[in-house]
């Protein structure tokens, strides 16, 4: 089924969009219908777009799950934190960048600094202390 779609989406997309460009008048200079509104050459064009994004997609889908349908050891960890991290990463946030309030470095700088730490800290945090917490073990 996927490697169908995939044929769909590759040889349909560019059936349709060679047949648009000899049929509408591309060759010719005429590109003002592909631009939208009420012409055929706008609705071929979103027909041949939707044929390529579906196709595509589902030929992806199965594609993925023929080759990737498992989990290592890194994908296993961080799936098993991950409902942790999503409930803690905002305190953690914030506190790193209240610490990071004298650091005087490009903007762009200190926002990549404080997303990976921010990362590092909250798996560490979650993983190495709050799920193995009593209270807390059989909730997160």
């Amino acid at each position: 089924m996927g490697k169908y779609w995939g044929r769909v989406a590759i040889l349909g997309g560019l059936t349709l969009w060679i047949a648009g460009v000899i049929l509408g008048g591309a060759l010719k200079g005429d590109l003002k219908p592909y631009q939208g509104g009420i012409h055929w050459q706008s609705l071929l064009e979103c027909c041949r777009e939707q044929l390529v994004g579906v196709g595509l997609s589902i030929f992806l889908l199965v594609w993925f799950r023929q080759r990737f349908n498992g989990q290592g050891k890194w994908a296993r960890f961080f799936s098993v934190n991950a409902f942790a991290v999503y409930v803690f990463h905002t305190p953690i946030m914030i506190t790193l960048s209240k610490m990071m309030i004298g650091f005087h470095y490009p903007l762009l700088l200190k926002f990549l600094v404080l997303t990976l730490l921010t990362i590092l800290v909250t798996y560490v945090v979650c993983a190495g202390l709050l799920r193995k917490m009593p209270l807390l073990k059989n909730i997160l």
